[in-house]
């Protein structure tokens, strides 16, 4: 019961639709350096920290402690588009 109304019906797999392939990525989050914009500077702080692991890293998109790949697709994600 995804619209909490005590039933399972069409009404829930609307509101699953609507949700299924909406991305999970935050753009602020991807906004390494807080410039408002995901560009070079950013890619360029999280190059830096590549599969480093520690608490607070830049890069660190995620929040799981390493700079990795998970990080990286955000800010393929929102590329040069301007965050709110």
């Amino acid at each position: 019961d995804l619209i909490d109304d005590n039933k399972i019906d069409e009404q829930d797999l609307g509101a699953l639709c609507e949700q299924w392939l909406r991305p999970c990525y935050d753009c602020n989050e991807a906004d390494i350096n807080s410039s408002g914009k995901i560009d070079f500077r950013d890619y360029g702080l999280w190059a830096g920290n590549w599969l480093k692991r520690g608490p607070n890293l830049d890069g660190d998109v995620t929040g799981d402690g390493i700079v990795d790949m998970a990080d990286l697709k955000p800010m393929v994600f929102h590329w040069t588009k301007t965050c709110e």
